[in-house]
């Protein structure tokens, strides 16, 4: 007699959770679908010069031919966790869908319950950290193939803040590896179980990693 087993794969979702442009939670997002809202627009002189980047060739140099973006504007959010914004979405979003469970977890469930995290892009900090690195030259030729004025002044300047922007090296790993914000959202609420990059957005499973089914018999 061998023994076969068939699972039950169903998936129950118990407890969603995001952090969208316009929309703080689900319900902000439900509502901006059901009103067709669309959230991408016209960035502001503030985050985009358009006199300065914006063209309509698409193959100029330096420049981009789309002024059009949505973004995550919540300051509240990021000074309540406290962590650069790639973590401060995650964690946020991770609160929510644990929020829909009951509050007090149990050791058991925290123990078996995984995270699964979509991420393919880095922290807008480190970007800025390491722009002047990776852009020293280009901007130093710029500066005199233009032959601006006060050119000197003006690469000084720029050097000077792009490198106030520069962190401890635990800072810049943590926001360079979007693993590490797997390892944050463990830590912060005490989930025990797996956790791995997806392509997806962020998933918290719980699963006791046991065989679901019946056992079937065959001769």
């Amino acid at each position: 007699m061998s023994e076969n087993f068939y699972y039950n794969n169903d998936v129950c979702v118990v407890g969603i959770g995001c952090v969208l442009p316009e929309a703080d939670d689900p319900r902000k997002f439900w509502d901006n679908l059901l009103a067709g809202r669309c959230s991408i627009r016209k960035m502001s002189e503030e985050r985009f010069k358009s006199e300065l980047y914006l063209s309509g060739d698409k193959n100029a140099e330096d420049k981009s031919y789309s002024n059009q973006a949505a973004f995550v504007e919540n300051p509240s959010l990021f000074k309540k966790h406290k962590e650069n914004r790639l973590q401060a979405m995650a964690l946020e979003a991770t609160r929510q869908s644990l929020d829909c469970l009951n509050s007090d977890m149990s050791d058991s469930t925290k123990k078996h319950t995984s995270v699964f995290l979509g991420c393919m892009g880095i922290d807008e900090a480190f970007i800025l950290q390491k722009f002047y690195k990776h852009n020293s030259t280009s901007i130093k030729k710029y500066i005199e193939k233009n032959r601006l004025k006060n050119g000197g002044k003006i690469f000084t300047e720029i050097k000077k803040y792009f490198n106030g922007r520069e962190s401890d090296t635990e800072e810049m790993v943590s926001s360079m590896l979007t693993s590490s914000v797997i390892n944050l959202i463990k830590r912060k609420f005490s989930l025990k179980g797996e956790g791995a990059l997806v392509d997806a957005r962020v998933c918290v499973v719980h699963s006791r990693h046991r065989r679901v089914g019946k056992r079937v018999k065959k001769p």
